[in-house]
């Protein structure tokens, strides 16, 4: 069971893959991130709440039958063109290492880069934030 958000699901498969098992097992998620949108789409759920019981949950996962998820893999790669090529060394050297600091290279289910993304980001970013 991944208790946790979408994160925490992609790092738990993630993990997962690095052992390299014979038989992957199924993961059940308790739903306990902001957006859930994984959870949801296999329905564990857009997020745990303290009216089910760990009970009814548990019950919910020996009864949850498997479902194959499509995964695609990520990878990066420095462009150096004449219309990419960074103005100086130092902004070169931010790019190799935003290239290496990317926290997954696995996608889980589905993925966007658009609007989504950014109302995604914002909603981020906005957490840290005190409203009054």
């Amino acid at each position: 069971i991944a208790c946790g958000g979408d994160g925490t699901v992609g790092w738990v498969l993630s993990v997962i893959d690095e052992m390299s098992l014979e038989y992957a097992p199924a993961v059940a998620i308790l739903p306990l991130g902001t957006g859930n949108d994984l959870a949801r789409t296999l329905s564990w759920g857009s997020g745990y709440s303290s009216e089910t019981s760990m009970e009814e949950f548990l019950i919910k996962v020996i009864n949850g039958k498997p479902v194959k998820l499509d995964r695609w893999t990520i990878s990066t790669k420095l462009l150096t063109t004449t219309q990419t090529k960074p103005d100086s060394k130092a902004e070169y050297n931010e790019l190799k290492e935003a290239k290496t600091k990317l926290p997954l290279k696995v996608l889980n289910n589905y993925f966007s880069i658009g609007a989504d993304a950014k109302i995604a980001l914002d909603f981020h970013s906005a957490r840290g934030l005190e409203v009054f």
